[in-house]
């Protein structure tokens, strides 16, 4: 019991006493609680400077035919393959809510934010082929403009 106190270690076994659990078994867990609790910590701030690495790309698209269901149908269906591109997290496509806030951009149809896993597969995806094609089939005879938001997780 090195590194307890006389006081702690009456606690601890006072303790095993109400729960029924034997005073050395009960010493052990505590150490092996502890020990979690530091490897979750070490986890959670991997986690964290995992999500801090994160990419994300918010593509606000006006169309050609403004409010046209079928473009922008089009444009969604073509923005879902993005969820198959290596690299990416998440895609998130939708509608201009009718009305909204009297102060920003109010003249779009479609937006689109994208979540990559890091700087590098965010610059691996500008660069692919896919995207490309993708951007000059689908995107450009219905957009009449885009504006392109990139920021990092903080």
């Amino acid at each position: 019991m090195a590194g307890f106190d006389a006081s702690a270690r009456q606690e601890m076994r006072s303790l095993s006493k109400k729960l029924r659990i034997p005073f050395p078994f009960f010493r052990a867990s505590a150490a092996t609680i502890v020990a979690l609790a530091a490897l979750l910590s070490l986890d959670q701030a991997s986690a964290s400077r995992e999500r801090s690495d994160r990419v994300t790309e918010v593509i606000v698209l006006s169309m050609n035919r403004p409010g046209n269901p079928d473009d922008q149908n089009v444009l969604i269906r073509a923005a879902r393959s993005l969820r198959r591109m290596k690299g990416v997290d998440h895609v998130h496509i939708g509608r201009a809510l009718p009305g909204g806030r009297v102060q920003g951009e109010h003249s779009f149809d479609v937006a689109i934010v994208i979540t990559f896993k890091n700087r590098f597969a965010w610059e691996r995806f500008e660069r692919n082929d896919q995207f490309q094609r993708l951007m000059d089939a689908a995107l450009r005879p219905l957009v009449r403009r885009s504006i392109v938001y990139n920021f990092t997780s903080e």
